[in-house]
C-alpha cells in the first residue's frame, strides 16, 4: 500500500503533466491560428533601404489592410501596399536568383513581386529581368530569408498603391484599407529607410474566412 507521501508524489507528477500537456495543446493552438483573424507585424529596422512586412497568402482567406503606423523621419518617405496579383509556381531553380517557371506571362521587370513557400515564408523581391519565356532573375536572392525552391510562387503585384508621408507620426485605420485576393499575400514597404532612433513600421491586417 502506497504511504500518504507517495500518494501527493504521484498526484504531482500527475497534475505537472496534465499542465504540461495543456500548454503544449494551447501553444500548438496559437500557431496554427496566427492566420486567423487579426495578424500584426512590425519592423524597426535601419540597415536597409527600406522597410517592410510581408503577409503570406492562405488558399481560402482574403487579406484586408486595416491599420498601420509609420513614424518617418523624411518628407519624402513612399509607402508602397502591395496585393498578390498572378501566382506563378516555380519548375525549376538555377540558383537563389535565376527562377525557372512554365511562363514569364505577365511578369513585368524592375517590378516589386512577393515569393511564397506554401503557408510558412513570404518575402518581397524584386524582378530583375525576364527571357526565353520561362526565366526570371530576381534580386536580392541571398537576402530573402530562404532559399527558392521547386513549388514555391512568385506573386506579381499590379494590385498596388503608392502614397507620399510626410515626416513624422502616420496613423490610419479602417475596415479595409486596402484588400488582395483570396489566396493572395499582400506586403507593404517604406521607402526610403526610416534611419532615426523612432524607427516604425507596424501593419495589422484581417484574414477573412471566404
Amino acid at each position: 500500500m502506497k504511504t500518504f507521501l507517495e500518494f501527493l508524489s504521484g498526484a504531482a507528477l500527475a497534475l505537472g503533466a496534465l499542465i504540461l500537456l495543456a500548454f503544449l495543446l494551447l501553444a500548438t493552438s496559437a500557431r496554427a491560428q496566427s492566420t486567423d483573424g487579426y495578424s500584426t507585424q512590425t519592423d524597426l529596422s535601419s540597415t536597409t533601404n527600406f522597410n517592410q512586412v510581408v503577409f503570406y497568402g492562405v488558399p481560402t482567406k482574403a487579406i484586408r489592410l486595416t491599420s498601420f503606423e509609420v513614424n518617418a523621419d523624411t518628407n519624402i518617405a513612399d509607402l508602397h501596399i502591395l496585393g498578390g496579383t498572378t501566382p506563378v509556381t516555380l519548375t525549376n531553380v538555377i540558383n537563389a536568383t535565376n527562377l525557372i517557371v512554365a511562363s514569364t506571362a505577365g511578369v513585368i521587370s524592375n517590378q516589386l513581386a512577393i515569393l511564397q513557400r506554401g503557408v510558412t515564408s513570404a518575402w518581397l523581391v524584386t524582378v530583375a529581368v525576364t527571357n526565353n519565356g520561362t526565366n526570371i532573375t530576381i534580386l536580392g536572392g541571398g537576402t530573402i530569408g530562404f532559399t527558392p525552391a521547386i513549388g514555391d510562387v512568385l506573386w506579381t503585384t499590379t494590385n498596388r498603391s503608392v502614397s507620399r508621408l510626410p515626416s513624422g507620426r502616420t496613423l490610419a485605420s479602417g475596415e479595409a484599407l486596402a484588400a488582395a485576393q483570396v489566396r493572395a499575400p499582400m506586403a507593404l514597404r517604406l521607402t526610403p529607410a526610416l534611419q532615426s532612433g523612432t524607427n516604425k513600421l507596424t501593419v495589422t491586417v484581417k484574414y477573412d474566412q471566404l
